[in-house]
């Protein structure tokens, strides 16, 4: 049996790679894999590293909709050294 410590690991690094993989699609166009990992609550934020901070799920969901709006090229790629992720957008 797994101790808690090795299980906490486990389900931190699945969390850690659905969301990396969500934002690499959204990098590529495809948003609608970033609503399954983001919150949808009243007090839920976001915000990007062009700017704008956006506040509740409609105001965050339409974030991703713009960002995976003008990222459809396919070019983005989530990539990481050990347990730092980074995320490529290239034009």
């Amino acid at each position: 049996m797994a101790s808690t410590a090795v299980t906490a690991e486990r389900d931190v690094r699945a969390a850690f790679d659905r969301f990396y993989g969500a934002l690499e699609a959204m990098a590529n166009g495809d948003a609608s894999a970033m609503a399954d990992v983001w919150s949808h609550d009243d007090d839920v934020t976001t915000m990007h590293p062009i700017g704008g901070r956006e506040e509740g799920w409609e105001a965050v969901e339409g974030s991703w909709d713009g960002v995976a709006a003008a990222s459809t090229d396919e070019t983005g790629t989530a990539t990481g050294t050990g347990d730092v992720p980074w995320l490529y957008l290239f034009s």
